[in-house]
């Protein structure tokens, strides 16, 4: 089965409550046995990484796992995933470095079926992210039936970002930066970049590989396993 990836939530920008920025309602699509729910971060404040997230899609907050953070100055930006195979919407509770406000961090919410859940991950930083220096992923590879999913964000708002090697599928004004994300499910080794507008941008790259595949959930109880991974 090949890895699928596609959009449910794109929401306004929530200012935190202390450190915490929580997102209600937000769609998770279609419920699926295997399925993975995507948080992609950005945020521009100084200190205000994006460092923790948790899911709620019905039965309690959950940890979402991490992928390696992005980051130049005050940019950053980073991916948070986790397995939802219930529910249709989901509450997301991002804790940050410091309280951005509701022009400071924007989210998105992705949908990963056919995927197993050990992405391999990256980030990257640029201080100016214009055709000099854009932002890279270097070389990377992805699997037959593989998929890949990034977000980025730039310094400069209201100037729109230029991915290569990667389909682009949001490019948003966040108020006090821009939010771009992009998606590719074809295979092979190719090196993505995002390049902005303007001279010494500075720019964040954060991006998840996804091999085809199963994952096990299961309730609570003892289990053994057995053979060979």
């Amino acid at each position: 089965m090949a890895v699928a990836i596609s959009q449910t939530a794109d929401p306004a920008g929530v200012s935190a409550s202390g450190s915490v920025v929580t997102y209600t309602a937000a769609s998770i699509g279609t419920a699926a046995v295997d399925r993975i729910v995507a948080l992609v971060v950005t945020t521009e404040l100084a200190s205000a990484s994006p460092n923790s997230a948790t899911i709620d899609f019905g039965g309690g907050a959950v940890a979402m796992s991490t992928s390696t953070q992005g980051n130049f100055g005050a940019v950053y930006a980073r991916i948070f995933y986790a397995a939802a195979p219930t529910g249709t919407t989901a509450t997301f509770a991002i804790t940050f470095g410091a309280g951005p406000s509701s022009t400071q961090n924007h989210a998105s919410v992705y949908r990963l079926i056919g995927a197993r859940n050990l992405p391999t991950t990256g980030g990257n930083g640029s201080t100016d992210m214009d055709a000099t220096a854009p932002l890279t992923t270097g070389s990377i590879t992805i699997a037959t039936n593989g998929g890949f999913l990034a977000v980025a964000a730039g310094a400069t708002d209201a100037v729109g970002k230029t991915w290569a090697n990667a389909t682009e599928d949001l490019d948003v004004d966040a108020g006090a930066f821009q939010h771009t994300t992009a998606m590719r499910t074809t295979s092979g080794t190719v090196t993505v970049t995002v390049t902005g507008g303007t001279n010494q941008e500075d720019g964040a790259l954060s991006w998840s590989i996804w091999t085809p595949g199963t994952f096990l959930t299961a309730d609570a109880g003892t289990y053994t396993l057995t053979g060979t991974a």
